[in-house]
């Protein structure tokens, strides 16, 4: 998964600056680690008339990234920060392995311009 991320992230930037991808000693640098990666109950559904618990109806995907930002011509921008997106989906009609491609790839999408807003948009 990180590795998916880095090269969306890299997809990203190459399609949307002038900036040129190099391996080592570029004036902006980037390092980071998706921190959380979490599946959580939103909300629950009940059958009133069956003897089954309450169950899950809507579960939500989080993934968090920390991204250290370098500016080498600029230091006054350098900056470490946590990205954070999620979202829903239905799970009374969706397994995981369904939907968990797909959001994942909404979730970086929206992470990813997170970290450009906040680190490269204003040149």
């Amino acid at each position: 998964m990180g590795q998916l991320f880095t090269e969306d992230l890299k997809d990203y930037f190459q399609r949307n600056t002038q900036l040129e991808l190099i391996q080592n000693n570029g004036d902006l640098q980037f390092s980071g680690a998706i921190t959380r990666y979490t599946i959580s109950p939103q909300a629950t559904v009940s059958n009133p008339n069956s003897n089954q618990p309450d169950r899950a109806g809507q579960m939500r995907i989080t993934i968090s990234v920390e991204v250290e930002y370098i500016n080498m011509t600029n230091e006054e921008e350098n900056a470490k920060k946590p990205f954070s997106f999620f979202q829903d989906y239905d799970s009374r009609s969706k397994t995981l392995l369904q939907v968990e491609t797909e959001l994942v790839e909404v979730i970086f999408e929206s992470i990813i311009q997170d970290i450009f807003t906040s680190t490269v948009a204003n040149w």
